[in-house]
């Protein structure tokens, strides 16, 4: 096993929104399994989500900052859930392909 292949950031993409791209590094395991709901949603996205692209607000680039994660969660959650649903499937799927399960 490869543990280096660990420390890379994941890319998640959303088929709805095909020329938008988050940046994650991969959660820390009691962010994902010791919280549950909405709490669990809020931490993976503040402590997880490092960058993204291809956001605009207004016509114009709306950077990944502090203020903008939680304005994004304001105006758009289900957005949020969606990238951090993905980003939990993708770091679990890929722990299951590593030990070939």
């Amino acid at each position: 096993m490869e543990l280096n292949q660990f420390t890379e950031q994941i890319e998640i993409k959303l088929p709805e929104l095909t020329d938008v791209v988050f940046y994650c590094r991969r959660p820390k395991l009691e962010e994902v399994d010791s919280q549950s709901g909405a709490k669990r949603i809020k931490t993976i996205w503040s402590s997880n989500v490092q960058n993204w692209e291809g956001l605009e607000m207004d016509g114009k680039p709306f950077p990944c900052t502090s203020e903008n994660k939680k304005k994004l969660l304001e105006l758009n959650s289900l957005l949020v859930m969606a990238v951090c649903n993905k980003l939990a499937d993708t770091w679990t799927q890929e722990f299951k392909l590593e030990q070939g399960n």
